[in-house]
């Protein structure tokens, strides 16, 4: 069979390796996003209401921020598997915890549109490890290992589960799939143990488990 470009492999929920990395990849589902612009709420604020949200709900928020230079944050709200979590929520929970969001906060928010293309997207952690303490890598330096042909954005993963919030500094890379393998890489390099990743060339998103992955979702 033809080799895969590595995003479709992941898609097949194969194993993969690169220059001797291995990496797995959790089963795949169909991507959805819904953006929420901060536009009358403090950060703070929004993410202790986001918790009693959630909370009510019974609906984990996985998502992340996005920080744009002279414009309010964008709390982006996502989906993805982990067998640990069972089986993830349909979409349809979710578009109405987006437009419950809209309603509590008075603030703007948008189903994001999903146009198929030869792109991925993924967030990914800065801190060196889990360690609190740990090395925390900037922007700079993952421009400077992943070279050209991606964009990057400031972020900040904000997973909500269970009445608790996981916070981490991020970035958020954009680029052509055949060029994925380098964030695997990158991924591995700084400790992390997994990440997510958005594959808008079959509109798929999984989580990647790097070989420091403690738990893995077998």
């Amino acid at each position: 069979m033809k080799a895969l470009p590595i995003g479709h492999q992941a898609a097949l929920g194969k194993s993969i390796r690169v220059e001797e990395s291995k990496f797995r990849q959790t089963e795949p589902i169909d991507i959805w996003g819904g953006n929420v612009l901060l536009q009358n709420v403090e950060k703070e604020e929004f993410i202790d209401k986001l918790i009693q949200l959630s909370n009510g709900l019974k609906l984990a928020f996985p998502g992340y921020f996005i920080y744009k230079e002279n414009a309010p944050p964008i709390y982006h709200l996502s989906r993805y598997s982990r067998k640990k979590y069972g089986l993830p929520p349909e979409i349809e929970r979710y578009r109405d915890a987006l437009s419950r969001i809209g309603n509590e906060f008075n603030t703007p928010v948008e189903e994001e549109q999903i146009a198929q293309s030869g792109k991925f997207r993924t967030v990914l952690g800065l801190r060196e490890g889990y360690e609190k303490g740990s090395y925390t890598f900037n922007i700079d330096e993952v421009k400077r290992e992943l070279k050209e042909g991606f964009d990057l954005e400031r972020g900040e993963i904000c997973t909500i589960r269970n009445g608790s919030c996981y916070r981490e500094e991020a970035v958020v890379i954009t680029g052509d799939i055949d060029r994925i393998q380098r964030v695997f890489l990158l991924a591995e390099q700084f400790l992390q143990e997994r990440f997510s990743v958005e594959d808008f060339s079959c509109n798929l998103t999984y989580m990647v488990e790097t070989k420091h992955c403690k738990e893995p979702d077998e």
